[in-house]
């Protein structure tokens, strides 16, 4: 059996995966799963955008800030020694380190500043989510309230009939349809995983969420969320049996041409758009992506270790235009890659990448059907988002370090049926089982 939320757990002495002593017992708050369901739940809906005049509380961070002020009172220093020994908050305070070091030689200052100030809050929310009951079924709560809330702010923003030019779904506030997009895609593997385990009644809601995100996603008519919804649904069908993966393939099949039908027009027209990319203003116009990508990638070799400055793209592009007598508007990169490398340097691209293969590497051990633990939904959800960002500039996004600490909490979490806690290590692989203590 799965232990229950907040069941006494031990933690770990060292490093390597070693189990922690039994006087560590009762480390982790047993309520801790609701506050991280709470901070991620405001960092999803962003409560003060759909309610207007709210946003002026900062209705996310107070919510943040409250959450650590609890586990302070609330969680034993055990579980605080857990989470300072992540690998995904180490590399995520250098990240954070090299983005403040872009300061100095940036373009922009003030953007720079602007951009800078929401790492506190990411370290926060990293530190909350870590604190959280590290069980399976602590795990399962957080990702299935995290789809459902998601599905709830897309019910009202379809109610709303938010959108823009093309009848693309959005929201009056920082979402557009294309953050909106990569936000479903993300949530609804989540929201698929939800229905595979848990009670009837968590089922059925988890599918009336996955109906709702994959409606939404495609009222978004975002090509980048298309193809992460594409790579998620791949990563959780082939993490099935071989005649599973074989029937599910002959039913995508079949059902394809029906469903493809009936979707909205926002999402058909542009769709087809990307078996004639050579035509698409995306690889013509300077204002498109492909000429985005080239340029951030030469400002990234001309100025390899500290980049132009966090938030900075905007302004060196318009200065190259004016160099290069081009006609274009100021953009951003359009691909987070490209972004941190030109903005932050190779530095801050190579923490990037890191902190995602943590992620990967934390949760391999769940996808396989051959997983005492089956929970694909866990590595869909980082595959879709990863393709997502390809096409949006989300270096110091809520939704990435919503990710990261989702990852890093994730890797806290053991697989085994037991009450101990393994520390993120740089030890045993995940899947193989820790050493223990006698």
């Amino acid at each position: 059996m799965t232990m229950p939320v907040g069941a006494p757990v031990s933690t770990a002495v060292g490093h390597r995966g070693s189990m922690l002593r039994s006087g560590s017992r009762g480390a982790y708050w047993p309520a801790s799963w609701k506050v991280t369901v709470l901070v991620l739940g405001l960092m999803v809906v962003r409560l003060g955008e759909v309610l207007g005049s709210l946003q002026l509380a900062k209705p996310v961070l107070l919510a943040t800030i409250a959450a650590v002020l609890l586990h302070v009172v609330h969680s034993r220093p055990a579980a605080w020694r857990n989470v300072w020994r992540s690998p995904m908050l180490q590399a995520f305070l250098v990240y954070a380190a090299l983005v403040v070091l872009s300061f100095p030689l940036s373009t922009w200052r003030g953007q720079t500043w602007a951009t800078m100030k929401v790492l506190p809050w990411g370290v926060a929310l990293i530190v909350v989510v870590g604190l959280t009951t590290p069980t399976i079924k602590a795990a399962d709560l957080v990702v299935s309230r995290m789809s459902w809330l998601a599905a709830m702010l897309c019910a009202v923003l379809l109610v709303r009939g938010e959108y823009l030019e093309g009848n693309r779904l959005t929201s009056s506030g920082s979402y557009d349809p294309n953050d909106l997009g990569a936000l479903f895609a993300l949530t609804f593997c989540f929201a698929i995983g939800g229905v595979m385990r848990g009670s009837r009644v968590s089922r059925l809601v988890s599918l009336v969420a996955a109906g709702l995100l994959f409606f939404g996603l495609m009222k978004t008519g975002s090509r980048g969320a298309l193809l992460g919804f594409i790579g998620g649904s791949a990563t959780l069908l082939l993490s099935m049996r071989p005649q599973r993966i074989i029937l599910g393939t002959i039913a995508l099949l079949a059902a394809g041409p029906a469903v493809w039908s009936v979707l909205p027009e926002s999402m058909t027209v542009r769709a087809a758009t990307l078996l004639a990319i050579d035509e698409d203003y995306n690889t013509t116009s300077s204002s498109g992506r492909v000429y985005l990508w080239k340029r951030g990638l030469t400002f990234a070799a001309q100025n390899p270790v500290f980049g132009v400055g966090a938030g900075a793209f905007e302004a060196k592009l318009g200065h190259d235009f004016q160099e290069h007598n081009v006609n274009g508007a100021w953009h951003t990169a359009h691909n987070t890659y490209v972004q941190i490398a030109a903005e932050v340097g190779f530095g801050g691209l190579l923490t990037l990448l890191f902190l995602l293969f943590q992620y990967v590497r934390n949760v391999r051990r769940y996808w396989s059907w051959r997983s005492p633990v089956y929970r694909p939904d866990y590595l869909a959800a980082l595959i879709a988002y990863a393709l997502c960002i390809v096409f949006l500039s989300h270096g110091y996004s809520y939704l990435l370090f919503g990710v990261v600490a989702l990852g890093g909490y994730l890797g806290m979490v053991t697989p085994e049926r037991t009450s101990a806690v393994v520390v993120p290590s740089r030890g045993p692989m995940p899947g193989r089982p820790p050493h223990r203590i006698r």
